[in-house]
């Protein structure tokens, strides 16, 4: 899963100090920054399990696939 993260000057406390604005793109094994329990609660999401569990020395391949595309200057909202 992608998740789109954003910190603003919300956070007054280190090493933020409320002066911090970032926006990063976090490659993960779930879907939405909560507990693992809320997770494993979660069942599905778009047809997809949010967890899986492997045993010792097990392995898995996972893959991503991104893209990129400029966004037009004119570009004012998405229609369906």
């Amino acid at each position: 899963m992608v998740a789109v993260w954003e910190e603003n000057c919300a956070r007054n406390y280190a090493p933020w100090n409320g002066r911090t604005k970032a926006r990063g793109m976090e490659f993960g094994t779930t879907p939405m920054p909560i507990g693992k329990e809320a997770i494993f609660l979660s069942g599905k999401l778009f047809d997809t399990a949010c967890w899986t569990k492997l045993p010792a020395h097990a392995n898995r391949t996972v893959c991503y696939v991104s893209f990129l595309a400029e966004v037009p200057k004119t570009w004012r909202a998405l229609a369906t």
